[in-house]
């Protein structure tokens, strides 16, 4: 059989495959990010320094854009709801005086959603994460190695998602919240409550920490 691509799909290919060596070439902005909460320190130092390989494929480029449409429709519904609050709004912080212990990194970051709560007005931090519902489909490894499955054995969330939801609870010092799982495919939720917890988020804080002084030292970070 042959394997020719029609020009249509030769063209959007074009496209999503210069957006994405676009995107990595952008380098890093000296900040950490809570995206980036769950990341091995070892991949950090290199986020930091720049020695980042160009992709060698352009999926995650189309799956990030329909990540983002995803994001534009929750936030329609949210604004329609009448709870919306603030949302999408870029915002960065030194944590240094949250905690007695001096950890002074520079994080930056944009949130998803941050919605009032209508039976007691609160505010109320939402990040939202696709996702489809295919057997084939895998959310991604835990951090203790084992596998979060399809939609059907989503019955909690990522671990790198909690880490991100706390760090974005510590930057718009909102305690209460959730990670909102959608499903692509029919718009189905999952939704997991979280609680600002301030020993996952020194935590993180401190790899932070140790990861930018290897980066000023200029020392590969140690496989760990």
């Amino acid at each position: 059989m042959g394997t020719n691509k029609h020009w249509l799909e030769v063209t959007l290919d074009n496209f999503f495959k210069d957006s994405a060596v676009k995107a990595s070439k952008y380098g890093h902005d000296g900040y950490f990010h809570p995206s980036q909460a769950g990341m091995c320190p070892r991949a950090l130092w290199y986020m930091f320094t720049k020695h980042i390989p160009e992709p060698t494929h352009f999926l995650g480029q189309k799956q990030l854009l329909l990540g983002t449409s995803i994001h534009e429709v929750m936030e329609r519904a949210f604004r329609g709801s009448r709870i919306l609050y603030r949302a999408e709004e870029r915002i960065q912080t030194s944590p240094i005086d949250l905690f007695k212990e001096e950890i002074d990194v520079p994080i930056r970051g944009t949130f998803d959603m941050i919605v009032e709560r209508p039976y007691d007005k609160k505010e109320y931090l939402v990040e939202i994460k696709s996702h489809k519902s295919s057997l084939k489909d895998k959310i991604g490894l835990e951090h203790d190695g084992t596998s979060i499955g399809p939609w059907e054995d989503l019955l909690k969330p990522y671990y790198e998602h909690i880490l991100q939801w706390q760090l974005y609870s510590l930057m718009t010092n909102i305690n209460e919240g959730c990670i909102l799982y959608v499903n692509k495919n029919d718009m189905r939720f999952r939704i997991f409550e979280q609680q600002r917890d301030d020993d996952i988020i020194l935590d993180i804080l401190k790899k932070f920490e140790l990861v930018l002084q290897y980066v000023k030292d200029a020392i590969l970070f140690p496989f760990q």
